[in-house]
């Protein structure tokens, strides 16, 4: 099964670049190069169990972006963190628009990834995706982002397919009391940000911020600069309170931007209108401890989106409300829980798309419960879990989605696991709600995708008889320290999905005549386009295999060497005539990351990565490369640089999926910003 994987595998360990660095919880900067390797590997995360455990006890692929990686880099939005992990592809398609993906699959729209923030899903109903521009929260507040690779279906439910990301922010005592902080991209942009905490009573603290940014435009091939600038706003607070056995939390936010596009010759540019975004959300939380060990949590979010723009219209209101319980029963550590989650819509078409106005609701009720235990004390233990889920967006009564995984301690320093998972990823509602939706796309001949010698106008039509997309996948993986300065993590994975989507053609016809061509080719001597409409269906299988390492080296006391790489291989199998609707992500990634800290003050790293080559990136392969120093010349401030793109400048990364803006190169930058605290 991992044959071909092997290869490839044994070719990229010869290379010492391609290395990686093992999951680590979040650490204050000054203390990260003061703990030993082991203690950053038994950090605790508490994604993939639904509890906190210790990495080194994790039956799973976990990578976990710290503070201090955000810090050291220089990192300004979420999706660039995720570059660092194994395993995710991410690309950047224009001035606030990106491809994320995980193993294998990817795209603007890309549907396989549940993404979360402190526990509460931040994807759009409309697409079973996350519009990453939207979600700029303030990085100063991020404690980490744990990234859990392959399907977590059994513990978080429908859409946890390929992966799940959990962003957990900051405990509002967490940090320096008061602090502002202004930075300025020489090429164009700027950003100001603010942040007040302080107590409140004698068990509760309380932090507030604010942020403003903008962003200059990007350029294209040819035209030259486009309208891709964008400005942000946002704003929130949150409020702890620790009263002994009971923690609470409430946390809200809100924002408002507007975002530039440019579209690909269907609109004149001086006609385009950016996107308005504006949305609030609203969580609040609890956790109670009982005399007798076990825990219960309970969390509430609110979340109101609204967004205008060139692909759809959109108003949402999501609610979810969840409840889990942990507790002991002899070897038995057991944890079992319940969702809700209800999501109003109204959608609507606009200068791209046809989308008849919509208004409608879903529901999701859900239950789950895991049991983790001893086959052996200390050497061998068993996760069983499973989630039933009752979801409006799905063919089948009830989803079930079981996962059993095995760890192995094989010595102190190392473990082995093995997991065998299955998942579910339940039609959007742009998939399936709308009986006359259309994505319109215009392909000029010379396109790969046009076999016409006149321009091609497709549309994507919906099916509300689609059905849900499976997921079984199988991992395998291991873990530890090799001495006091390298630790590893290696994972194999082999996952196999069936009723993928795919587009089934319909009839083209030549425009202006309506003739079928099917029946008159020469109607294309004089047409001047041909119209084809597709509609989703079910027509789709595919396996992925793939590896994916990390390796972590203490060079000296000051240098810290970090990296990732990962490799994978498909096979698609899709039903003639349909085609995928798939986007297929880089097949191999690869990052180098050095660290240095000469001394208290001073912090620098370089950052390098490689993308191989693919169908919606660039037509070679690629290096790329980052590079940040930043400097306390008092306890007071620090001053950073951060150059962003430095091998190549306006170079362009991916295009989105469905052509709406065109191919977009992303520009070198040099990025100088200053913190004040007080």
């Amino acid at each position: 099964m991992f044959r071909t994987i092997g290869r490839g595998a044994r070719t990229a360990l010869a290379c010492s670049s391609m290395v990686a660095m093992p999951a680590m919880a979040a650490l204050d900067t000054d203390a990260l190069f003061e703990l030993s390797l082991e203690e950053l590997i038994d950090m605790e995360v508490t994604t993939a169990a639904r509890k906190a455990q210790p990495l080194s006890e994790t039956a799973a692929a976990v990578f976990v972006i710290t503070a201090d990686d955000i810090q050291r880099l220089g990192i300004r939005s979420i999706p660039e963190a995720l570059r660092l992990a194994p395993g995710l592809s991410v690309q950047q398609l224009d001035s606030s628009s990106w491809s994320v993906g995980s193993r294998g699959l990817s795209g603007r729209f890309a549907n396989k990834l549940l993404v979360l923030q402190d526990g509460r899903p931040i994807y759009t109903p409309v697409f079973s995706g996350v519009e990453w521009e939207t979600h700029t929260t303030l990085m100063e507040q991020i404690e980490r982002i744990e990234v859990v690779r392959g399907p977590g279906a059994a513990v978080w439910g429908t859409n946890a397919v390929a992966g799940v990301i959990n962003i957990i922010t900051r405990e509002a005592d967490a940090g320096p009391e008061r602090w502002v902080s202004a930075g300025s991209d020489l090429m164009g942009g700027q950003h100001v940000s603010a942040q007040l905490q302080r107590p409140v009573g004698h068990d509760a603290h309380l932090r507030a911020f604010a942020m403003v940014e903008d962003q200059r435009a990007m350029f294209v091939p040819g035209p030259g600069q486009t309208n891709d600038d964008w400005n942000f706003a946002r704003t929130g607070m949150r409020l702890d309170r620790d009263a002994g056995d009971a923690d609470v939390s409430l946390m809200v936010e809100g924002y408002r931007g507007r975002i530039g596009r440019n579209l690909a010759a269907l609109v004149p540019r001086e006609l385009q209108e950016p996107d308005e975004l504006s949305g609030a959300f609203l969580v609040g939380r609890g956790t109670l401890a009982h005399d007798s060990g076990s825990e219960t949590n309970g969390q509430f979010s609110i979340d109101y989106q609204s967004r205008t723009s060139a692909v759809f219209d959109a108003d949402q209101l999501n609610l979810n409300l969840e409840a889990r319980h942990q507790w002991s029963i002899g070897v038995h550590e057991l944890v079992a829980g319940g969702l809700l989650r209800w999501s109003q819509y109204e959608v609507g078409g606009s200068v791209f798309t046809t989308l008849p106005p919509d208004e409608g609701s879903d529901a999701v009720f859900s239950v789950f419960a895991q049991d983790e235990f001893e086959l052996i004390d200390e050497v061998l233990s068993v996760n069983l879990g499973v989630r039933l889920e009752r979801n409006d967006r799905s063919d089948a009564d009830i989803e079930w989605m079981p996962s059993a995984r095995l760890l192995w301690r094989v010595a102190e320093d190392h473990s082995l696991w093995a997991a065998v998972t299955r998942a579910v990823r339940t039609p959007s509602v742009g998939e399936s709600a709308f009986s006359a939706g259309q994505v319109r796309e215009i392909r000029q001949p010379g396109d790969l995708r046009n076999p016409f010698p006149v321009p091609l106008n497709s549309s994507l039509n919906a099916n509300p008889d689609l059905r849900s997309e499976n997921l079984v996948a199988f991992e395998l993986g291991a873990r530890g320290s090799l001495d006091a300065r390298i630790g590893y993590e290696l994972t194999l994975f082999s996952m196999h999905y069936d009723d993928l989507r795919s587009a089934l053609p319909q009839v083209a016809v030549c425009d202006p005549s309506g003739t079928p061509i099917a029946l008159d080719p020469s109607c294309l001597l004089t047409a001047t386009s041909v119209t084809a409409d597709s509609v989703f269906t079910n027509l789709a299988e595919e396996s992925i295999e793939g590896v994916e390492l990390a390796l972590d080296w203490q060079l000296a006391d000051a240098w810290l060497l970090r990296g990732a790489w990962s490799l994978l291989e498909r096979e698609l199998d899709v039903v003639p005539p349909a085609v995928s609707t798939e986007i297929l992500a880089p097949r191999q990634l690869a990052s180098l990351r050095l660290d240095w800290t000469p001394s208290e003050r001073i912090d620098a790293s370089i950052w390098a990565r490689y993308t191989s080559s693919s169908p919606f990136g660039l037509e070679t392969d690629t290096w790329q490369s980052n590079a940040h120093v930043s400097w306390q010349p008092s306890d007071s401030l620090e001053l950073s640089v951060t150059g962003r793109n430095l091998l190549y400048g306006n170079r362009a990364e991916a295009r989105s999926e469905l052509s709406e803006f065109v191919i977009t190169e992303i520009s070198r930058t040099v990025y100088l910003q200053a913190r004040l605290t007080f």
